[in-house]
């Protein structure tokens, strides 16, 4: 073989590396958590979870809690959707959750909310980062149990609103959370 056709060779494999890297590389990555050091390390039981989006009539919000919920369930705890329980209602008021959490029995709530959303110039023009806090509360005390914050990277969004994420997309964003909240001790 002549030296020109094993760099050829050698460059293809390089770039195929390359190429695997970037389309199996994570579309969410958690930039922060935090766990309560007080706490004791206790499996969450009975969870109510809230997705809120970045826009209060995207329906984005209802797709994340049932994403969530079906993660859960997955795991054998017992998840209800805010969006089940509420249909077809804005974003509730705190005192509105505080009292079905406590009214239906649920041990923990778990809250994702999109705080931000950042344009990037990754792959297209139309790209953007979606920041989502996600908090585990106690059910009985109302306090933090569990936090963190993640970027998931989005493409084909742009605006003030996220519309219609790719169900890979949200399924991964669990995954990554639900991974971090397993790494706390508490799912």
């Amino acid at each position: 073989m002549n030296s020109q056709f094993r760099q050829l060779v050698a460059w293809l494999i390089v770039s195929s590396c390359l190429l695997l890297t970037a389309c199996t590389s994570a579309s969410t990555v958690i930039t922060h958590s935090w766990r309560d050091p007080v706490r004791p390390t206790v499996a969450i039981g009975r969870t109510l979870v809230l997705a809120i989006p970045f826009s209060p009539l995207s329906e984005v919000g209802v797709r994340a809690e049932n994403a969530w919920v079906t993660h859960l369930r997955q795991r054998g705890i017992d998840a209800q959707a805010w969006s089940q329980l509420a249909p077809d209602l804005p974003v509730p008021e705190k005192r509105d959750v505080v009292a079905t959490v406590r009214g239906m029995g649920f041990d923990t709530l778990l809250v994702a909310r999109v705080v931000d959303l950042k344009k990037v110039e990754r792959d297209t023009a139309a790209s953007q980062v979606a920041v989502v806090e996600t908090l585990l509360y106690d059910g009985n005390s109302e306090q933090i149990v569990w936090w963190a914050e993640s970027d998931t990277y989005l493409i084909s969004h742009t605006g003030e609103e996220i519309r219609y994420p790719r169900d890979s997309v949200l399924r991964e964003y669990v995954e990554v959370v639900s991974r971090e909240i397993s790494a706390a001790g508490l799912l």
